[in-house]
């Protein structure tokens, strides 16, 4: 497979429990040396419907990957 838009990447999710779940994969499927970082911003999946909570944990994380 080949990455077109970028050289790395990373992903921000809700929980550690689901960063540690995409860590492995990405590493299973071979693309450990493209992945930069997986962050999670700390909130319960059914939280995510309030904008003002979620929204600014979720871009402090996305900031901080890049």
């Amino acid at each position: 497979m080949k990455l077109m838009l970028c050289v790395k990447f990373s992903i921000v999710t809700v929980l550690k429990s689901t960063a540690d779940v995409i860590k492995e994969n990405i590493s299973k499927y071979g693309f450990s040396s493209r992945g930069a970082s997986v962050r999670f911003a700390r909130i319960p999946v059914l939280e995510l419907l309030d904008e003002r909570k979620d929204l600014p944990a979720i871009l402090k994380e996305a900031k901080i990957s890049i």
